[in-house]
């Protein structure tokens, strides 16, 4: 059997089952001959804490205990253990940087086993300490949903990929003076090889088969097959999941026209070399044959083969099933919530890791176009102030448009000078200065005409949502939140229209692309007709298009159309709707 050297470090909230994924690791270790007497040692803090069967917190003893815990991890690298695992909790990049520089010193192989959190709820429940659970850690309710968030907000700096999100991506150290966290910039990716992903209602099959392939290195293939079809996310997800390295060959078994796949793998793999097998989708003979004929001019049977097998037809399927069955290599599919299944035994591997920004959602879909991303966050916060003016006298807003028709052009932006007052509200346009004033405040931005109009004629209601969304990116319920992103088409730079679409706000939770149309004034049919052209052109990225609207419509074929096109709308509220709506 090869050497191993495997440090296991568990990134956990507490209660989540962390006690039975080790018992779960032993037992695997033990089927895969590891002497886990000798060969395989847990070091946790909260195991000094324990008085007989009772956990006895003393957090004036916490940094004595987390040093001793370190300490006796070194000592089992120093002594060259196979196995040896860190069972903290490990949240936070910092938390278990010690550890992982450790593994790195003395040549270990890093594995996360990442476990999604339950409801808050579930979790108090698993904390007090009965009769048959006298051992329970019994942390208090902040703590737990402090844990939760944090789980959230890094959990995409596992993969090492993901770009470091100023926002949300912040360093903490504890101020012991003011007894507070405290902020000390931007902080690193989590150090790892390999990542086991866990569902919050995970099953031991799940970590058992995973190990077992990453102790067998064979979670990195040489070849892997992708069926494909028009749809092109299943194939993004899979180069993700099945670990497209540096020359890895990727087949695509495809029809006729397959440009734009060959086009989606070049921009998801680095160096992955890509080749192509056409075939008439639905003849099972043909596809069997080609398939295998790839197979012996490459000499590939001795190779680590694997098969995607989630795009493109049944037959496509049913084909390549045939092909990996028969000459036992590993077939996968992914199911709609990105999880990653074995068809060979019906088992559920893992999670795909989540995708952190907008533009690894657009990329997919986008041949021929440029993705303009431009979020200014300091043009945004330096109109702060005038954004919340104006939602504050939201019930003036509708007569504050009809007076504008009379000075702006809304086609051109081209605008005069002008000053309305609707009783307390006054907003006025003089050269490069737009003044707001009502009963409490009064704002002056300063700027281009034309940026000026477009920001009282509509723009200031979209800063205002993205500001309401922007604390949901910090607690890590969306990855990545964009305003005003672009498409444009590079064959005509040298025109000054051409956009090819401009997307009011982008979000993604990881999995799934949300687009919002934002309306501070009448909603009309053009305005529901440019999410049906969204849900249309993008649908195959399973877009989940929102209109955001200051005020509903009233007329029955607006309300309609509205209706019929499956949209979601929301118009109160708009963080505490959008956190419903991602979580399903």
């Amino acid at each position: 059997m090869m050497e191993l050297k495997l440090t296991i470090i568990n990134r956990a909230v507490p209660g989540s089952g962390k006690t039975t994924a080790l018992k779960t690791i032993e037992d695997a270790l033990d089927e895969y001959g590891v002497d886990t007497k000798s060969d395989f040692k847990v070091h946790s803090t909260d195991e000094f804490f324990m008085v007989g069967d009772k956990y006895v917190f003393d957090i004036a003893k916490l940094n004595d205990y987390h040093k001793e815990n370190l300490e006796n991890f070194k000592e089992s690298l120093i002594m060259g253990v196979k196995i040896v695992i860190c069972d903290n909790t490990n949240l936070l990049p910092w938390q278990c940087k010690a550890y992982t520089d450790l593994a790195r010193l003395y040549d270990y192989k890093i594995v996360f086993l990442n476990i999604e959190p339950k409801s808050l709820e579930e979790h108090m429940e698993t904390q007090k300490v009965t009769v048959q659970n006298p051992s329970a850690h019994n942390v208090s309710q902040d703590i737990l949903e402090r844990n939760i968030k944090d789980w959230r907000i890094y959990n995409d700096l596992l993969d090492k990929n993901t770009p470091i999100n100023p926002i949300r991506h912040r360093h903490y150290v504890w101020d012991r003076e003011n007894k507070c966290r405290k902020d000390v910039g931007v902080t690193e990716h989590f150090d790892t090889d390999f990542v086991i992903s866990l569902p919050s209602w995970w099953d031991k099959e799940i970590i058992k088969n995973r190990l077992r392939e990453i102790i067998k290195s064979i979670g990195k293939y040489d070849c892997i097959f992708h069926t494909c079809g028009n749809e092109k996310m299943p194939l993004v997800w899979a180069l993700r999941g099945l670990n497209a390295e540096d020359n890895t060959m990727c087949i695509l078994i495809h029809g006729k026209d397959h440009k734009e796949i060959i086009g989606v793998a070049q921009k998801f793999t680095q160096n992955a070399k890509i080749y192509n097998i056409e075939v008439d989708v639905f003849n099972l003979q043909e596809i069997k044959n080609r398939i295998k004929d790839f197979i012996e001019k490459h000499n590939l049977m001795s190779k680590k083969i694997a098969f995607n097998l989630t795009g493109g037809t049944k037959i496509m399927l049913l084909a390549g099933l045939s092909v990996a069955t028969e000459l036992k290599k590993k077939a996968f599919y992914i199911d709609t919530n990105q999880n990653l299944y074995s068809l060979n035994d019906n088992i559920l591997k893992e999670r795909i890791r989540p995708l952190s920004r907008v533009s690894d959602f657009l990329k997919a879909n986008t041949q021929g176009l440029e993705i303009i991303q431009d979020t200014d966050m300091n043009k945004i916060k330096s109109k702060i102030g005038a954004t919340r003016l104006l939602f504050d006298n939201k019930d003036k807003i509708r007569e504050l448009y009809k007076r504008l028709y009379e000075y702006i052009d809304f086609e051109t932006f081209k605008s005069k000078n002008f000053d309305i007052q609707i009783d307390s509200l006054c907003v006025s346009l003089n050269n490069k200065n737009l003044i707001l004033k009502d009963k409490h405040q009064s704002v002056t931005i300063n700027g281009d005409v034309d940026e000026l109009v477009a920001y009282i004629i509509g723009g200031w209601f979209e800063e205002y949502v993205y500001l309401e969304l922007l604390p949901l990116v910090e607690q890590g319920i969306i990855y990545d939140l964009q305003i005003n992103t672009k498409l444009r088409n590079k064959t005509l730079a040298k025109y000054r229209h051409r956009d090819y679409q401009e997307f009011d706000i982008l979000f993604t939770d990881g999995y799934k692309l949300f687009a919002i149309e934002c309306k501070s004034g009448a909603i009309k049919a053009e305005h529901i007709e440019k999410l049906s052209h969204i849900k249309r052109q993008y649908g195959e990225l399973g877009v989940i298009c929102i209109l955001i609207a200051l005020y509903m419509p009233h007329h029955p074929t607006t309300k309609k159309k509205i209706k019929d096109s499956n949209f979601n709308v929301v118009n109160d509220d708009y963080a505490k709707n959008i956190v419903k709506l991602i979580s399903g």
